[in-house]
């Protein structure tokens, strides 16, 4: 009988396909349902793969999250890549992957903004996610839903880089007094989601 810490073959090839395809353990991870550490400790240790500090694998360690992910019916993102809904770039990033990731974070919300779970996925993200995209919503916007709804997020981060143009200044008065900021979030779903839930 096999462990229950060990991939079956279908997952194996599955890690190994996703990892020529340059997706992180994180994705992975989350793709597959398992921990992100397991991904990497299979890959560093089975794999072989050598520990680097490559953009790919410059995500932050998430903690298990006590909110559970609800199951959408037909979520517009399924079957396109993950990395558009979760791109961290390192504090040194390029001029160039700073403009990947930003064309890949806009066709994400793109996405986001046709499709039927939207709501449901926002109010997951605004509960549990500080990273990534969910419902539409960057990682900025949820954190200005959280301060003018008062949610505490049930896996919060600190967020180490610039959230998708936001500068520190902004994110330190948005902390304080979410009323001065207001007029930097005109994205809808963030007006609509706050009036259904006040």
């Amino acid at each position: 009988m096999a462990s229950k810490k060990e991939f079956s073959e279908e997952q194996i090839e599955k890690i190994k396909e996703l990892r020529d395809e340059n997706y992180s353990y994180e994705n992975i991870a989350f793709m597959m349902g398992v921990s992100k550490t397991r991904v990497k400790k299979f890959c560093i240790d089975i794999l072989g793969e050598v520990q680097s500090a490559k953009i790919r694998d410059y995500v932050p360690e998430v903690e298990p999250c006590s909110v559970p992910l609800p199951k959408f019916s037909n979520p517009a993102c399924r079957g396109h890549n993950p990395k558009m809904w979760f791109t961290i770039l390192p504090p040194n990033a390029s001029s160039l992957q700073r403009k990947e990731a930003k064309i890949n974070g806009d066709l994400a919300l793109k996405i986001c903004s046709s499709c039927d779970n939207q709501l449901e996925c926002l109010e997951y993200g605004v509960k549990a996610e500080p990273y990534g995209i969910w419902g539409g919503t960057n990682e900025a916007e949820r954190m200005y839903i959280r301060k003018k709804l008062n949610i505490q997020c049930a896996r919060e981060g600190g967020l180490g880089h610039s959230l998708r143009g936001i500068s520190r200044p902004v994110m330190q008065m948005m902390s304080r007094d979410p009323e001065r900021v207001e007029h930097l979030f005109t994205n809808p779903i963030i007006t609509k989601f706050i009036s259904m839930s006040k």
